[in-house]
């Protein structure tokens, strides 16, 4: 066995364009880089990264995957639209840490095949679900049922106290529960006030009135 082999039952993450992820989806298999189009450092085969969503930001995942700063890449934050995760169970997906000092990992040599029955999940993000269509959404629903999530990276460093912690689902309706929680806040603020407003009455002292007069400016 090659020394850099990994064990068995590992979970692995190819980042793609949602474009890419319905080819992909359509046919049941991850094509294979080709060195000869220099998009294959360590040979031709399927690339992954262990670094799955959580793992880190969009741009540090992103740098590690292409060993390139998103500054130089306009297009970036396409490649990162989607992101499949599998789980493999053979020990012919290899990294070469000695050739390549990143996180990298290669099934050398052809296609990935029989996809579906290596997909834990299908990460998504929300930007890209919505440019789907409703035949689009309703096909990938259908083939991963109940394995489709919310593409979420790991928040940055100024942002990490107000991120969610937990993936959602496209099946799920955010809308109703940020509604619900806008209208407890609302209530919550009205009855602060009413309350408030009441105190004040009961307990300012009591102004001299005033006589009216046409005249006067309030």
């Amino acid at each position: 066995m090659h020394p850099d082999s990994l064990l068995h039952q590992m979970k692995y993450y190819h980042y793609t364009s949602a474009t890419s992820l319905l080819d992909i989806l359509a046919s049941d298999k991850l094509l294979a880089s080709a060195e000869n189009k220099g998009d294959a450092i360590l040979g031709d085969g399927v690339y992954f990264t262990r670094l799955g969503p959580k793992s880190g930001t969009a741009d540090t995942i992103f740098c590690n995957n292409w060993g390139a700063s998103p500054l130089v890449v306009p297009d970036w934050t396409m490649k990162m639209e989607a992101c499949i995760e599998i789980k493999y169970e053979g020990a012919n997906i290899r990294t070469h840490r000695s050739v390549l000092p990143r996180d990298v990992y290669v099934y050398a040599g052809e296609d990935m095949q029989n996809l579906y029955q290596r997909v834990v999940r299908v990460h998504i993000s929300v930007s890209a679900w919505e440019t789907l269509d409703a035949q689009q959404q309703t096909e990938v629903l259908r083939k991963f049922p109940g394995k489709v999530v919310f593409l979420q990276f790991a928040p940055a460093p100024s942002t990490a106290s107000s991120s969610s912690s937990s993936n959602s689902s496209p099946l799920a309706s955010s809308s109703s529960g940020s509604s619900g929680t806008a209208s407890a806040v609302g209530l919550s603020l009205l009855g602060g006030a009413l309350l408030g407003g009441l105190f004040y009455l009961l307990t300012s002292p009591p102004k001299p009135a005033k006589h009216k007069n046409a005249n006067n400016q309030q």
